[in-house]
Formats: structure tokens, C-alpha cells, sequence
């Protein structure tokens, strides 16, 4: 069996969720504050020995139906609604030939040979509202004579009050014969059930892994942790004298003994890429006393190759140590859970935050690979091959994977209708890449299939190191030009974008349109900075952007204006008919420029960035900075010819070109980018500035 949906519902800013999992690992994207971590805390919160929740589990919106609530029973109004409640639905897939009724209780025994799909359903919610009503109302009366009155919200922040009056109740759920069907189970029965069903383990992220003495830091001390590692998994058979006699006779038996219980494990290590062969080797050394012997004292210690001395733990850095810590943690809990001998789960969820932490790009890269290396080293073959989910801010661990592994956490309003701009995003909502597909409209946006797209975008993704699925925003450049000089123009233009999350990526005008489609899936704002390409109707041929009858080379413009095909009619177009896609998408491209120069009254319009770069700075031109090598005509009409064949025939190495206006300190900004900029920067400007709890 594994693990194949989960539902959510009302946890924190996931107010009604779903998504699937894939069978080996999972991965959780998405930027900030998008509910990332929620979504493994909420299995934390149920399936955690003895369940606590806190008022602010609750999505924050409904702190006012708590309150709602009380004012009603206050007011005797009728038709209440019911109190909130917080809900997580686990779906398990089932072979159904292979049932085992034996090991998943008499709850399951009732269920007919139809059965396609198990699960398990946890509701957190009031056990007695008459309860709860006589305990507030009491509260109040008391505290009105002191002090102000408090909501219900407010009464139940205190973790003992809500959880006195709030507990888990549990439902078995089947699908049989396309339907849905609940039973309802005693608290025992839930817990037995959910134990039959599912282990639930976590890695936390590794954040502090200082050697200090006498610290209390998560992670610290690498030793401890093989220590504990050691005394959970490996049975001793040797007795107290045993012990003893070895710690007296020399303590390197018992290092040697060490050697043999670790050389597995330290083997699995290995493909981990640490340590190398030139770095130094791991070894556990025996650092017993006799009345410490069964308490499994160790010390962890770094030998340099080919040398007799050794250096302490803290003499390794903390990329390894994260690492290293993470294999043992996913070994000792793959262990565990293969080694209950009675009721042993029929699925292994493991969740892993923020991997990333410490490690150095490559390492991030192979991350997962690595970890399945380690845990398939060690597997039992009567255990449970555990699934992975994984948190994680890094584009190098997301972008290792398949697409159709990633879990895409989107930041939404709670009005799915309403104009996404003008809206709080205080709700979140998880795309599965597994289920994209080319132009969901039915409209063909691309001659390449479904597959073709998904394949080009994951390796240009891995290629690339692309930060796409973490960005508030992006934004699609046409060159090397525009992706050099880019962020400067927002440092020096519009600072107000450097507080957003931008990803900038170079994907030239052919395919744009491919990562639109992908964007329009996810819901990311994103604007395209595209070049119009001119060429000559009948001959397809280069040509000024100016020349009667020029049309459109480019295939992004193309397809985000169907029935435009002239650079007149792109001449004419508005910035409403710029804005596409419900307001998320942008796209700007060159426009007339008026031009005065040597007195002479002119419009200029640009084929491509440099030119309009170079018509935009004509002040600079011959004399100072990056453009003080173009020499302009005696005649200015002459000008628009003359800077289109300086650009095709001088200007070969565009990334040079960007890089002496990146070290110029003065110049202007193009006015087509600085226009869509501006969109960009007004589309990302939150509705309001209040702010919002941190749940990721």
C-alpha cells in the first residue's frame, strides 16, 4: 500500500486542499508563506501521540465564525452555523485481490470485495458545544466585572481551554462503486486504525549544528546521534562483564566492534559522496568508562588519510554534518518502523524540511538520489519502503526531480473569482506539474505535444538552476542583453520590485509562449520583455522596424496576439490589450520613441533592444560611457539607418555590450521596459499592508 492523496481542510492558510503523492518522493515548492510546511504540520498535529492543537491552526478567517457563533448563541438566533473545525483526509491505494483485512482491524472487515480505495478521516472539532457555551458564557460574566470582554476566539487562544473542549474524531472511508462511503469509529478505533495504517516520521530542518558544550541546539552533536542511533537499532549481546572486561582490557575492541555494528551503515554513507578520497575517513571510537559502558558513550572523529592522528567532531563542516544527520534520521526511522514485529504500518510517510540547509549546490543537486542510495543500502525485505515529502527553497533539489513529483504551493485569495490583484492572499491552493498540460483552453499555443513541453521545460529547469517555482513574479527576456542589464534597471528604475521575489529568465522569443502556458497553470504574474523582430512581408528578410509593410518575425508575439501581424497594428496597440490573461501577464515590446535631436523632430522606433537601448541614450553616444564608441551621422534623419546597421553589423557580442552599460553609471532606461515594469510592480503590490501570521 501507499499513501495516495491527502485532503485539507481549514488548517492554517489551507483552507480546502488536495493533492496527490507520488509513490517514492514528494516535492513541496512554492514561495513563502504558501503553506509549505502547514501541510506536513498538519499530520504532525494528527498523528503525533498526544495531539495539541492552538487556536491559530484554525485558517485565520475563521477566527470570525468562532466569534460569530457566540454572538448568536448570545442573541438566541436560530439556524446556527457549526463551530469550525480542522480536517485531514488520508487515501491509501489498494490492491484489491490482496486486502489485509488481518492487519487493519475489524473496521475494515465489513468493507465488500469492491473496494478500490481505503482512508482514514481526523476531524478536530467541539466535543460538547452545550459544554462549551456554559464554560464561556460563565468566563465572561466573571471577567466583566474586572476587565473587558473577551470573544471566543480570544477565550480559546489558551491551548488548555481549546483542546478541554476540541478533540479528534476519526472516520474510516472506502470507495465503493465510484461512492464515498464513511464509518464512523470510536477513539480507539481511530488511533488503532491510523497505527495499522500509516507511520508518520520527520526530519526537521537542520539550522543550528554548533559543537558548543552544555548548548541545547537542535542537531548538535553528531555523536549523540549515532549514539542513539546505535542503542535503538542494534540489540546488545554482550552482558555488563562482557562490557566490562572489554573496556579494561583495551578500548579498541569495543571500537572494533563498532566497526563491524557501523560497516553498513558507513558503507551506505558512502553514496553520499562524503567523504571523498582525498577527504578524511569516519569512524566511531570507543570513548567508554566501565560505568559507562551500557550507555553507549561515543565520540565521533575525523582520521586524515594515511595519518595516525585524529581531529573532533566539530573540526567538520556542517554540510556534512547536516547531511550525514539527515541519512541517519531516515535510516533509524526506516529501521523502526521495519522492525515492529506486531501491527506493523502498511505505509511510511516521512517528511523532510528544508534538506538544503548547509549544503553546497551540488550536493543539493543529488540530494535525493543520494538519500534512496542510503535507504535502499539498508532495506529489510519484510519492511516498508518508506515515501518521501520534502519542503525545500532550493531550485537545484526541486529541479533534480521529475516535474510530476512537484507539489506547487500557490498563494491565493479566498475569492477564487475576484480580481487576483486587488485581493489578499490569505489562502493557498497546491498545483500538481504532474497534471499540466499544454494550453488548457484547447487552444494550441505550441506544434509541441504535452509531453514535448513538459520534457523541454525540465531540462531547461534543471539546465538553467531556474528559481521559477519559488518567485513572487517573473519576468522573460528575449537575450543576453536584457538578462545582464535587468536587475539593474530595477535597482536604478523601480526599487520597489526589489522586495519581491522575481525570477528572470532568458528563453529568446521562440519559446515564451511554452512557459506561458506552465505559468498560466501555476498562476504566476509574469511579464514578457520581447523584441519585435521586423522583417520584410514578401522577402522574410531583416528590415527597419519603421518600413511600410514590415510584419513580426517573433513566435511569442505571434501567439499572444493571434490577429496582429503588422508592426503598425503593434504600434497601435494599447497597454489594455497589452494586459492578458485575467491581469497576469504583460507583454511589452518596442514603441515610437520622439526624438529631437540636433533639433531635428523625428519618431525612431527599434527592431530589437540595443537599438532602442542606443535611441534612448543618443545623448551619450560618441561621447561618454558605454555607448561613446558609436559615431551618429552629420545628418540626423539619417540616424534610424545607421543605428540599425551598427547593431547588425558591430554588435555580435551582445553580452559585452551589457556589461559596459552595467559599469556605466548614467543612463536611461528603455521606455517599453520601464512601462512593463511598472505593471509588474503595481501587479505584486499586496492590497493592503497588514500583516499575517508566518506559517511557512
Amino acid at each position: 500500500m501507499k499513501v495516495k492523496k491527502v485532503a485539507i481542510r481549514n488548517f492554517r492558510r489551507l483552507r480546502d486542499v488536495s493533492f496527490s503523492l507520488h509513490d517514492k518522493e514528494t516535492v513541496f515548492v512554492g514561495p513563502n508563506n504558501s503553506g509549505k510546511t502547514s501541510a506536513a504540520n498538519v499530520f504532525r498535529r494528527f498523528f503525533a501521540p498526544a495531539p495539541k492543537f492552538s487556536i491559530h491552526d484554525f485558517s485565520i478567517e475563521l477566527l470570525k465564525e468562532f466569534d460569530q457563533w457566540a454572538s448568536d448563541r448570545a442573541n438566541n438566533v436560530h439556524n446556527q452555523h457549526p463551530l469550525p473545525e480542522i480536517g485531514l483526509d488520508v487515501w491509501f491505494t489498494v490492491d484489491t485481490e490482496n486486502i489485509p483485512y488481518a492487519k487493519l482491524g475489524d473496521v475494515i472487515t465489513s468493507l465488500s470485495g469492491d473496494v478500490t480505495e481505503i482512508g482514514i478521516r481526523c476531524r478536530y472539532k467541539v466535543q460538547d458545544v452545550e459544554n462549551l457555551w456554559e464554560d464561556f458564557d460563565r468566563y465572561e460574566q466573571t471577567k466583566e466585572q474586572t476587565t473587558a470582554k473577551q470573544s471566543l476566539s480570544q477565550f480559546l487562544t489558551s491551548d488548555r481551554e481549546l483542546n478541554k473542549r476540541f478533540a479528534i474524531q476519526f472516520e474510516a472511508l472506502s470507495v465503493q462503486n465510484d461512492e464515498v462511503v464513511a464509518k464512523s469509529l470510536t477513539t480507539k478505533e481511530g488511533k488503532e486504525l491510523c497505527k495499522s495504517l500509516l507511520r508518520v516520521d520527520f526530519v526537521d530542518a537542520q539550522r543550528f549544528l554548533q559543537d558548543e558544550e552544555n548548548n541545547n541546539y537542535r542537531g548538535s552533536k553528531l555523536s549523540s546521534v549515532f549514539a542513539a542511533f546505535y542503542n535503538t537499532n542494534f540489540k546488545r549481546e554482550v552482558s555488563d562483564r562482557e562490557a566490562e572486561n572489554i573496556v579494561v582490557a583495551h578500548n579498541k575492541k569495543l571500537t572494533d566492534h563498532y566497526k563491524i555494528k557501523f560497516s553498513d551503515l558507513m558503507d551506505a554513507l558512502q553514496n553520499l559522496g562524503y567523504p571523498s578520497a582525498n577527504e578524511r575517513e569516519l569512524s566511531v571510537v570507543s570513548k567508554l568508562t566501565t560505568d559507562e559502558a551500557l550507555r553507549g558513550t561515543t565520540d565521533i572523529e575525523y582520521t586524515e588519510v594515511g595519518s595516525d592522528y585524529s581531529l573532533p567532531e566539530a573540526s567538520n563542516g556542517l554540510g556534512a554534518k547536516n547531511l550525514i544527520l539527515i541519512a541517519i534520521q531516515l535510516l533509524d526511522y526506516q529501521l523502526q518502523c521495519s522492525s515492529t514485529i506486531e501491527n506493523q504500518p502498511q505505509c511510511h510517510l516521512i517528511f523532510i524540511e528544508e534538506p538544503e540547509v548547509h549544503l553546497h549546490p551540488q550536493a543539493q543537486q543529488t540530494f535525493t538520489r543520494n538519500m534512496w542510495s542510503v535507504l535502499d543500502k539498508l532495506k529489510s525485505e519484510d519492511g516498508v519502503a518508506p515515501q518521501l515529502v520534502i519542503t525545500t527553497h532550493s531550485s537545484h533539489i526541486a529541479n533534480s526531480g521529475e516535474l510530476d513529483n512537484i507539489r506547487y504551493f500557490r498563494r491565493c485569495p479566498l475569492d477564487s473569482e475576484g480580481d487576483i490583484g486587488q485581493l489578499k492572499l490569505d489562502s493557498s491552493e497546491i498545483k500538481n506539474l504532474g497534471e499540466f498540460i499544454v494550453a488548457e483552453d484547447g487552444t494550441r499555443t505550441s506544434s509541441l505535444s504535452s509531453i514535448e513541453v513538459k520534457n523541454f521545460l525540465q531540462r531547461y529547469m534543471t539546465l538553467s538552476y531556474c528559481d521559477l517555482l519559488f518567485a513572487d513574479g517573473a519576468v522573460f527576456v528575449e537575450g543576453t542583453s536584457e538578462r545582464i542589464l535587468l536587475p539593474e534597471m530595477i535597482n536604478r528604475f523601480l526599487p520597489d520590485l526589489k522586495r519581491a521575489y522575481i525570477s528572470i529568465l532568458e528563453v529568446g522569443g521562440t519559446h515564451t509562449h511554452i512557459f506561458g502556458d506552465l505559468l498560466k497553470f501555476l498562476g504566476i504574474p509574469y511579464l514578457v520583455i520581447t523584441d519585435l523582430d521586423s522583417v520584410n512581408e514578401t522577402s522574410k528578410e531583416a528590415c527597419l522596424a519603421g518600413e511600410k509593410g514590415a510584419i513580426t518575425s517573433n513566435p511569442s508575439l505571434k501567439s499572444f496576439f493571434a490577429n496582429t501581424k503588422s508592426i503598425a497594428d503593434f504600434q497601435n496597440l494599447s497597454n489594455r490589450q497589452q494586459t492578458q490573461e485575467c491581469n497576469n501577464r504583460y507583454v511589452t515590446f518596442q514603441k515610437y520613441i520622439d526624438s529631437d535631436f540636433k533639433s531635428y523632430e523625428q519618431r525612431l522606433l527599434a527592431r530589437t533592444f540595443e537599438e532602442d537601448f542606443i535611441y534612448t541614450n543618443l545623448t551619450k553616444c560618441g561621447h561618454a560611457g558605454c555607448l561613446r564608441r558609436i559615431k551618429l551621422p552629420e545628418k540626423p534623419e539619417d540616424i534610424n539607418v545607421a543605428i540599425y546597421n551598427h547593431v547588425r553589423k558591430h554588435l555580435p557580442k551582445k553580452a559585452e555590450f551589457a556589461l559596459s552599460a552595467l559599469a556605466d553609471e548614467e543612463w536611461n532606461c528603455p521606455k517599453y521596459i520601464e512601462e512593463g515594469l511598472n505593471w509588474l510592480a503595481v501587479r505584486l503590490r499586496p492590497a493592503d499592508s497588514k500583516k499575517e501570521p508566518n506559517y511557512d
